[in-house]
């Protein structure tokens, strides 16, 4: 909650990022070009996966012209092959990698197998981060064909990575049900659209069977699936975000009167009505920036051909230019102490085996210290450029000229620097020619990818364009604050930039925790670090100061070997000599022999003086075939001016496992040198999507000043812990079966044995820590004194009846409780309405429905809300009800308040069925299977108009012999 003596921001505007931004496709005139398919290095060479790609690729672009109306297909389409392809020269790639590709072609997840996906963490109408196919379904026909035609599964998982569209069928989300009651109180399969036919069957062992009715819900019995009919009526084209494998299936719902066999199901509990409130998939897609409610890329009835252009490419090394301001204010706060740190770092421990690293200077002119160098473990490549970092800053700031020579570099020899990395570390304003407009021209032109780091420049105008270059290239800008906590914050910031690109196994350390602190004169500072099972070779603790070197123990988890700067008598480690100080960076290593003990690590400072001290904790995986675990956070916004919050994201995974459970917290550093934490959530409320997905995420909206903030993530959970169950991770929805034009049930043979699946998290052995960094983030807001951020909009509203046979019982609402500033405190107040019309009322008109009074609720309070995050219960009965009706449909919203009435968005409607009078009852033993769909009552008004013209015909030929 914000006080009013705090200072608040007002907000005007956002910019959006984050992993979409970075992808190289681009969409212009129907077509989409620069479209990226990359395989992972896991995956064995074979010639026979290019060509599957090629073929599926071919398909989709058709598939999705006509999906979309003759709109959009695929016009250019790259294949990224990994680097340990040998059999075949390729083409280099430039910017492409695996990371930021759009189509992954990866071994299969452990959670959903072989079955393809979109990674979407991002609500409705944002785009998804990569759609996830594995080698087995592009070769093997046995698993392709459990979810249709490839083109339109490519189609299917479009929709949710580009368009951010959602499933229509049952997913494995908690909120998500196979069945639902319609208007009328019957029974209706979700699905979309309604006029697609079927019927509700069970498997029982080898066996599908009809199922039963539930008497207690009067819906299907618990498993029963709905299988749809060999033969739809041929009208029937919607939908593929429903079923992309029925054979007449080819576009999206839609909201078109004039079609209404095809519209949307916005009764359906699923996750596109939820998510989308109730829009149709059509009406989602039509307003991205693709098509701009139809007013771009319209129908092109020129196109006579969409088989797209297609390019095989490989990876080249990655190419990284250190690009370092010695002007004189690095001398200033020990600055260009910590960047000679943190760059050392970066070079012995972070860069990847293999990567070429070159190094620049630029104070009033720009130097070049070194050309690209391959750097390896076990040679002195790493060593050799460590000696050439720059221990002297004079003169002023030629940012222009230090670029320029960074892209020099890149091209020395006649290579093309068309991909690589020059980042640009700065204090200060340029003020030489050329400036960075000047050279901007230049650097777009060699496509090369500008990453910039900001050291202690909080004010957000200092050096604006050299962040806008970053943005436009392709990169990334990074803040660090001149505070105390200046040589903690490069070392994360450089550990963030040299995460590989490739997707596979890092080559190179990768950051365990870094922090800075004081010491005080004969006071010992004590802290932890933790080491797993997925990490421990070249396992190094790094210490620094700023003065003075103190004495440093450093104890080992079993506590039966204490490593130490000073000569101790009795030391009990085996190899006490494993210290390496290097007094011309003021830093000891400690490099643990081996793998090293994974547990808690113990280290002990005290000094003499009063100083400031740093360490990091470095660590590659234990062994070869090993993924670390990793965390990798990111920003969803990082230039703010407007009544909008930051969303801090944080993804922890070993490979494509998720870690579950953790304690995730971000620290950001304001730019008065003040830090606040937030806990980030991995529970599918507020800002975070999917629940127990790995990917923990938290609102920040807490700024209370102009310029640039600092933010970073830690990661803990102790192997102790229980490993967790994933929630939710999604998929394509599998082909069962059909119901043959005969009424008999027709399995999928391919769909019978399914590969058994693992949804059970990451295993921690030992205890598990992590700390990372995000881009920046800044902020240009005018400051007020009141509270202008409203409760998150609540996305998991759920209602049931508490008895189908006594109305009196009530109705019982239950949501995630939001909070007063987004998910962060207590709302003040809720407010809770229904209708018996158009749910759509509940979005247009919300204030004109009825309300909920608190003198009707049973169980809860409206003026009383939960903390943000926990659940809320409601229960109320409603007083009055239409005429003469046993039965009726209730769509319901809430919405939730803060102290100063800021509203939140309207939650996702939810429907409920309610019965006024006891429903009829059922037998469920003997509960006919009705079919679902107007294909039932087209078969019972043959029926009896067959009787009819019998009993006519017999009229007139009785009629006719008498004659």
């Amino acid at each position: 909650m914000v006080k009013l003596k705090e200072l608040i921001i007002l907000m005007t505007i956002a910019s959006q990022t984050g992993l979409g931004d970075k992808k190289l496709l681009k969409f212009k005139n129907n077509g989409f070009t620069d479209l990226v398919v990359a395989i992972h290095p896991d995956v064995p060479e074979n010639e026979q996966i290019i060509d599957s790609i090629k073929n599926m690729m071919t398909d989709a672009s058709a598939a999705l012209f006509t999906a979309t109306k003759r709109r959009a297909y695929f016009k250019d389409v790259t294949i990224l092959v990994p680097n340990n392809w040998k059999n075949k020269d390729y083409t280099p790639a430039s910017k492409e990698n695996f990371k930021s590709a759009d189509i992954r072609i990866a071994p299969s997840h452990p959670s959903s197998g072989h079955t393809p996906y979109c990674w979407k963490e991002t609500p409705c109408g944002s785009p998804g981060s990569y759609i996830h196919l594995t080698p087995e379904y592009l070769l093997n026909s046995a698993i392709s064909e459990r979810y249709g035609p490839k083109g339109k599964l490519v189609v299917h998982e479009w929709g949710h990575c580009r368009w951010g569209v959602f499933d229509e069928y049952t997913t494995g989300d908690p909120n998500d049900k196979p069945f639902y009651l319609n208007s009328k109180g019957q029974a209706e399969a979700t699905r979309c659209s309604l006029g697609i036919q079927g019927q509700g069957y069970r498997r029982i062992s080898e066996r599908w069977v009809p199922c039963t009715t539930d008497e207690s819900t009067l819906l299907p019995e618990p498993k029963c699936k709905f299988i749809p009919d060999k033969t739809q009526p041929s009208n029937v084209k919607t939908s593929l975000m429903f079923a992309q494998f029925i054979d007449g299936v080819t576009t999206f719902c839609h909201d078109d009167p004039s079609d209404p066999i095809n519209n949307h199901n916005k009764n359906a509990p699923n996750r596109q009505n939820r998510q989308c409130n109730g829009r149709s998939t059509w009406a989602v897609i039509m307003d991205t920036r693709d098509f701009r409610g139809d007013t771009i890329n319209k129908p092109n009835f020129a196109i006579r051909s969409t088989v797209p252009n297609f390019h095989v490419k490989k990876p080249q090394m990655e190419r990284v230019v250190l690009v370092m301001d010695t002007s004189g204010s690095m001398n200033e706060n020990g600055k260009l102490e910590d960047l000679r740190r943190a760059a050392r770092l970066f070079i012995k421990s972070s860069a990847n085996e293999g990567t070429f690293v070159g190094l620049v200077t630029f104070d009033s002119s720009a130097s070049v210290l070194k050309q690209l160098t391959e750097v390896q473990n076990g040679d002195n490549s790493r060593d050799s450029l460590v000696r050439l970092l720059p221990s002297f800053a004079s003169g002023v700031t030629a940012i222009g000229q230090g670029i320029l020579a960074g892209v020099q570099v890149l091209s020395h020899n006649g290579q093309s620097p068309e991909g690589g990395y020059v980042i640009v570390l700065t204090d200060g304003e340029e003020n030489v020619e050329p400036f960075v407009d000047s050279v901007k021209p230049d650097v777009m032109s060699k496509g090369v990818i500008l990453q910039a780091i900001f050291f202690g420049l909080v004010n957000v105008n200092s050096d604006s364009s050299l962040q806008q270059l970053s943005s436009e290239t392709g990169g990334d800008w990074y803040y660090a604050s001149d505070a105390i906590n200046s040589g903690s914050e490069l070392n994360n910031i450089f550990a963030s930039l040299a995460q590989s690109n490739d997707g596979g196994i890092p080559t190179g350390s990768i950051q365990i925790s870094s922090e800075s602190f004081e010491i005080f004169p004969d006071v010992r500072q004590t802290g932890k670090v933790a080491i797993d099972g997925s990490v421990g070779l070249q396992t190094t603790f790094t210490f620094s100061w700023l003065y003075i070197e103190p004495k440093i123990d450093l104890k080992s988890p079993s506590s039966n070997c204490v490593y130490s700067n000073v000569v101790v008598e009795g030391e009990t480690c085996s190899i006490n000599n494993i210290h390496q100080n290097d007094s011309s960076f003021k830093i000891i290593t400690f490099t643990i022999p081996g793998i090293a003990e994974f547990g808690v690590w113990e280290y002990n400072i005290t000094g003499k003086f009063q100083d400031v001290v740093t360490i990091s904790v470095t660590s590659a995986p234990s062994k070869a075939n090993i993924y670390p675990i990793t965390v990798e956070p990111e920003l969803t916004l990082t230039n703010v001016s407007g009544n909008q919050a930051a969303v801090v994201v944080a993804r922890v995974f070993q490979n494509l496992r998720p870690v579950l459970g953790a304690t995730v917290k971000a620290t950001i550093t304001r730019p008065i040198g003040e830090e606040t934490s937030i806990t980030l959530l991995d529970n599918g409320a507020g800002s975070d999507v999917n629940s127990m997905d790995g990917v923990y995420s938290r609102y920040f909206s807490n700024f209370n000043a102009q310029g640039r903030y600092f933010v970073k993530v830690n990661v803990q959970k102790g192997g102790d812990e229980p490993v967790g169950t994933v929630g939710f991770i999604g998929g394509s929805d599998i082909n069962t079966g059909f119901i043959s034009d005969d009424g008999t049930f027709v399995p999928n043979v391919n769909s019978i044995d399914i590969e058994p699946v693992d949804l059970s998290g990451a295993t921690i052995v030992g205890t598990l820590q992590r700390t990372a960094s995000t881009g920046g983030l800044a902020y240009t807001g005018q400051v007020v004194f009141r509270d202008i951020f409203p409760p998150n909009k609540i996305t998991d509203l759920g209602v049931t009846q508490v008895d189908l046979n006594d109305a009196s019982s009530g109705i019982t609402l239950k949501f995630t409780a939001p909070g007063d500033d987004y998910d962060s405190g207590n709302a003040s107040w809720y407010e809770i309405k229904y209708t018996f019309n158009d749910s759509s009322l509940l979005l247009s008109e919300f204030a004109n429905q009825t309300s909920v009074q608190n003198v009707l609720i049973t169980e809860g309070n409206l003026n009383n809300p939960k903390p943000a995050m926990q659940m809320e219960s409601f229960t109320f009965t409603i007083s009055t009800f239409p005429d003469n009706a046993a039965s009726v449909q209730v769509a319901l919203a809430v919405r939730a308040y803060d102290e100063e009435n800021n509203p939140s968005e309207i939650s996702n409607i939810a429907f409920i069925t309610f019965f006024i009078e006891p429903p009829p009852p059922v037998n469920p033993t003997t509960a006919p299977n009705l079919p679902f769909g107007d294909k039932f009552w087209y078969f019972i008004g043959g029926l009896i108009g067959g009787v009819v013209l019998i009993t006519i015909l017999v009229i007139l030929g009785c009629l006719f012999c008498r004659n």
